[in-house]
């Protein structure tokens, strides 16, 4: 089949092509304010996060973690920490198992950083889990480790790698022009330091999970940022088909990019719980949050610009040194590509140069803006101080550089708005330079200050979602995310509501479970969520609709094309509190009791037995032996005295009729049950009473209970 390309604004949905709300139409849910959706439930305490999970018989697990910064693990004396009552099971190096999808074992005896995973407790409660960690002792072989990148690029600094401790084995370099040339041709060059500490995510729900095997599935509830990347991670460092790997997150109490994948702990429940053959929790506590669950990496730059006197840039040098971990695998977050400082301003002569550098430290993983973040601080801040150095207006001199086409790639923007927000943002902010000064309030140091951002697209990947529609006029999106807070929830609802033609409150989302849901994202990172599963929500919906429309044309001998979906409004049945019953005209016959005609009466079984009691109804009952009668009270019987059976018919009797004795204008009745709802189901309790009135006096009165 050819491939035909769509243009970006375009969506295909099988023949038919979806073109792009855009600014012109009229839209009567995609754009309007909103409540959030779980919003009332979090702030009240309803909303479950994995750390809130409770299971029958389920142990807590605690990890030892290395003080050393990098040795081997040469024993682990657990002797004391075995005699704690409530103690299940301990692993260490020696008896951790091994799987053919890892690479370091989740708990290993080889140390690359304080912090790393060396053994793991089961316990029967959080406190005796911890105490059975302080109990036992380690002894380490102890290595020469190296912490800060500098140091790591000395020749005389002790090689983490075969190749050294520069990840790739060098930099990797950007140029463009000739740096030497625009320095050369510039009036001034300028050159400056600057430096980015660690920076911690420290959500307020700390890093953890829950894992429980049911017989040969692994269910893991887990706070996390996509419940399929960490499936699928799961599925490769286990070895196990992915059909037997269940991820449940309700909602994630934050994130910020440190809870995208697999991590040791999901390993290490997984094992605990098969080993025990329980449920186990393992959550790390606020200090294990600060030395093991990642972090953004530590960076230092040198940046040095050549500038005309009227502050034309003529070269950019921009050297960062990224902090990475030991693992070569884990250095791709240290640093990126300096996209700020290829991309925001025309400068002809350019030479970037990025260092990866392995250190003996955990390796960095995305943080809101990954990498990012730290380069436009540094960048813009030293253009910042280029333009006070020549005394011109920092807007202005942005303005002067402001690069109208694509400088990488020398080719035209499909749509860029820096310089529309430059414009709007300093006609709101008031915007009027003067020389940078410090003021002091108090405590406080206030200043203004100019920045701009340039920030890769979002990462694309294919996407999936489902839309149901139900006979009430409901709809229900089932989409492959966790709830991260960001609202998904609510604009996914939006999205199908528009698209059906429905009011939003007729829509629902389900999310957050591998098992039932499809792979609509991997996991919300690089702020996507929206962008890669919205059109997917759309074309779902639109299919649904269809479809939809289709049957509707049938029914009324139309064209499908002459219909369409407006203003859409929900019918409730009468029986659970709406004006329209659906039994009249047959549906669902089979299960509604018709009277005459008008609307039904939704009854259970059991409901007609306390009334007959009442009334003193007759079983009649025929069998091998012949005909016998008994009352309606007698013929029901308790799993007590039958176990498998509750009345008391014989083998090949049958019931032949069940009659109630006549009753005079003095019989009065009442019935009452209570329910949970007004639908067909058990009664919570129920009341059945039947008595001759005399004067207002009740005389042989009958009162059936029922529960």
């Amino acid at each position: 089949m050819a491939k035909v390309a769509m243009p970006e604004h375009v969506l295909q949905v099988g023949q038919a092509h979806l073109e792009a709300w855009g600014p012109s139409e009229t839209l009567h849910v995609v754009g309007k304010s909103l409540p959030k959706r779980p919003g009332f439930d979090k702030v009240t305490g309803r909303a479950r996060y994995a750390f809130d999970v409770q299971l029958p018989g389920m142990l807590y697990s605690a990890i030892v973690r290395s003080t050393e910064t990098r040795a081997r693990v040469v024993a682990i004396d657990t002797n004391e920490a075995t005699k704690i009552p409530g103690v299940r099971t301990i692993l260490t190096p020696q008896n951790f198992p091994t799987f053919p999808g890892q690479g370091r074992p989740a708990v290993s005896d080889q140390v690359r950083f304080v912090g790393e995973e060396i053994a793991a407790v089961a316990a029967d409660t959080e406190y005796v889990a911890r105490e059975a960690v302080r109990a036992m002792k380690v002894r380490y072989e102890k290595y020469h480790a190296v912490i800060e990148p500098e140091e790591a690029m000395q020749p005389s600094a002790p090689p983490l790698t075969p190749t050294g401790n520069i990840g790739g084995g060098g930099p990797e370099i950007y140029e463009r022009g000739s740096l030497q040339q625009g320095e050369a041709e510039a009036d001034a060059v300028y050159e400056q330091r600057y430096a980015t500490e660690v920076q911690h995510h420290n959500p307020l729900e700390p890093h953890g999970c829950v894992a429980s095997w049911q017989g040969q599935e692994l269910v893991l509830w887990d706070s996390n940022q996509g419940v399929h990347m960490v499936k699928d991670g799961l599925a490769q460092a286990l070895g196990l088909p992915i059909n037997r790997i269940r991820v449940i997150n309700a909602h994630t109490g934050g994130g910020f990019g440190s809870k995208n994948g697999l991590k040791p702990y999901h390993i290490i429940a997984a094992v605990l719980s098969q080993r025990t053959g329980r449920p186990v929790c393992l959550f790390m506590n606020r200090e294990e949050e600060f030395i093991a669950s990642h972090h953004r990496a530590k960076s230092r730059h040198i940046i040095r610009a050549g500038v005309k006197q009227d502050g034309i840039l003529t070269s950019i040098y921009h050297r960062i040194i990224g902090q990475a971990s030991p693992d070569p695998e884990g250095i791709r977050l240290a640093v990126a590509g300096a996209d700020c400082t290829r991309h925001l301003y025309q400068c002809p002569h350019m030479k970037i140069e990025l260092y990866k550098v392995l250190t003996n430290t955990q390796s960095p993983v995305p943080c809101r803006g990954p990498t990012a973040a730290e380069d436009l601080f540094c960048f813009e801040q030293f253009i910042d101080e280029l333009a006070h150095m020549l005394k011109i207006e920092p807007l202005a001199f942005r303005l002067q550089n402001y690069a109208e086409i694509d400088p990488v790639d020398d080719r035209a923007y499909s749509s860029k708005g820096l310089k529309a927000c430059y414009e709007q943002g300093a006609k709101a902010f008031g915007w009027e330079w003067r020389p940078p000064r410090t003021v002091r309030e108090g405590s406080k140091y206030r200043g203004i200050g100019l920045g701009a951002v340039v920030f890769h697209g979002t990462p694309g990947e294919q996407s999936e979602a489902m839309v149901v529609l139900h006979n009430d006029g409901t709809a229900q999106v089932v989409a492959g995310i966790a709830e991260i807070g960001v609202g998904a929830e609510t604009v996914f609802a939006q999205i199908a509501a528009e698209e059906l033609g429905i009011p939003v409150e007729h829509v629902s989302v389900s999310y957050g479970d591998s098992q039932t849901t499809p792979y609509t994202i991997n996991s919300s990172y690089g702020s996507r969520t929206t962008t890669i599963g919205g059109p997917a929500v759309r074309a779902a919906a639109f299919e649904a609709k269809r479809q939809l429309l289709v049957l509707a044309a049938r029914e009324l001998g139309v064209a499908p094309d002459t219909l369409t979906i407006k203003d859409a409004q929900n019918i409730v049945c009468l029986k659970k509190g709406g004006s329209t019953c659906w039994a009249v005209d047959g549906d669902n016959r089979y299960y509604h009791a018709i009277l005459e005609g008008g609307p039904c009466y939704i009854v259970h079984p059991s409901d007609m037995a306390p009334a007959l009691i009442a009334l003193g109804a007759q079983m009649h009952i025929l069998g091998p032996k012949g005909p016998r009668s008994l009352p309606l009270e007698e013929f029901f019987v308790t799993t007590v005295q039958r176990l498998y059976q509750e009345n008391v018919l014989e083998r090949e009797e049958i019931i032949t009729a069940l009659t109630v004795p006549s009753m005079s204008s003095e019989m009065k009745q009442v019935f009452l049950k209570s329910r949970i709802r007004q639908a067909d189901e058990f009664s919570l309790a129920a009341v059945a009473l039947a008595a001759r009135v005399q004067a207002g006096t009740g005389i042989d009165c009958r009162v059936v209970l029922e529960r």
